[in-house]
């Protein structure tokens, strides 16, 4: 086959797009395409181009015209995974599955379709397509890191260890590994293990904003507000893009609200919320879904359904009975915690990603929240 005239030209283009001038990359690709209306090698570079400068969905309509042109694999797989970061994990879904259909041995497309499937809760098919992953590449360290976080989601820790230790020996230098896996272990209440990995990620690469947000949250729990905060300032100095890392913002609020700065936590919870809102308009997030779920939880629990409830354990450890305070997402319980934390006789203790573990539990057996309704002494007190 007689190779297309215009094959220079992208090879420039792929050429700039490696060396990260995407202007560039967007002005060779057109150029092509207006001369050749069909050159669908083309359209996937342009795709990834306008993808990554935040037009998802002029990617997915080039990348949907160029399967119906040819349906490569690779095509597909790339639409899937703009389709995923977009928060449209049906088609998504679709995409990595038709690829898979065509080159059943297609890695890409495999860990696409497991970080899609995490992405929605199936962590037991998230999963096995992280193993097929890893059974046609022993040596792909993101899909080892990716089945240690299904298989920690689903509880079972040691198996999640020995899957992020075998990530970190095929990447002991990268950075982004190594945030990962001590964000993992700090969510698992391992702060040693998760401090060492800080501390080798810092080593290389001193501005990386995950590590250093992990490390002001460590000192900020060790009680060195000015110390976690300085840290943080400083990164920002450096490095302005850290900004919208999230999350980071965020905890530079509480530290300015725990050093007694009300205006400058303000306004760091507003910058915040900010990033949160960009996030959730870029993964097109349902906001109909959060009251969707409370109609639910209305329908199911009822004055019938909880008069079988057991009664709550009692629980003789010396302290107070405790407090749960639950809420969606950017609904304010974070602010709210901390205005009830500056109470002196009240302690509050930080966020943590306990209603997703809690409801995997219930739902072994039974459908979530139907499932409450028949909850035994023993189950309350595991929970």
């Amino acid at each position: 086959m007689q190779t297309p005239s215009y094959f220079p030209i992208l090879s420039q283009a792929i050429q700039a797009l490696k060396q990260g001038d995407l202007p560039e990359t967007e002005r060779l690709c057109r150029e092509i395409l207006n001369a050749h209306s069909t050159a669908h090698e083309t359209m996937q570079v342009l795709a990834t181009v306008v993808a990554k400068d935040g037009r998802g969905e002029e990617a997915i309509e080039l990348l949907k015209r160029a399967v119906a042109i040819e349906a490569r694999p690779e095509y597909l797989n790339t639409l899937g995974e703009i389709q995923r970061t977009m928060g449209l994990h049906s088609d998504a879904l679709l995409s990595l599955q038709k690829a898979l259909r065509i080159n059943p041995k297609y890695t890409k497309a495999y860990f696409n379709l497991g970080k899609t499937l995490k992405g929605i809760d199936a962590h037991g098919d998230a999963e096995k397509a992280f193993r097929e992953v890893i059974r046609f590449n022993p040596k792909h360290s993101r899909a080892y890191l990716n089945l240690g976080q299904v298989l920690q989601m689903q509880g079972y820790m040691e198996q999640a260890v020995k899957n992020y230790e075998h990530a970190l020996r095929l990447s002991p230098d990268d950075a982004n590994t190594l945030s990962i896996v001590a964000a993992q272990y700090d969510q698992a209440n391992r702060p040693d293990e998760s401090r060492d990995l800080v501390d080798r990620g810092l080593a290389i690469d001193p501005d990386h904003p995950g590590l250093t947000l992990l490390y002001a949250k460590l000192e900020r729990r060790k009680g060195e507000y000015v110390q976690s905060l300085e840290r943080l300032e400083s990164l920002l100095k450096r490095k302005q893009d850290a900004v919208d890392y999230p999350g980071f913002m965020n905890e530079v609020g509480m530290l300015h609200d725990l050093n007694g700065d009300a205006d400058a936590a303000f306004k760091a919870f507003e910058r915040a919320a900010e990033v949160m809102r960009g996030i959730s308009t870029m993964l097109s997030i349902d906001m109909e879904a959060f009251p969707k779920r409370i109609d639910l939880l209305r329908e199911s629990i009822t004055p019938s359904s909880t008069a079988a409830w057991a009664a709550l354990p009692e629980l003789d450890d010396g302290y107070a009975d405790p407090v749960f305070l639950v809420g969606f997402p950017c609904s304010g319980t974070t602010l709210l915690s901390r205005i009830i934390n500056r109470h002196s006789t009240i302690k509050s203790v930080e966020e943590k990603h306990v209603i997703q573990v809690l409801v995997r539990q219930l739902t072994v057996e039974k459908s979530y929240p139907s499932c409450l309704a028949t909850l035994s002494a023993e189950d309350v007190a595991a929970l």
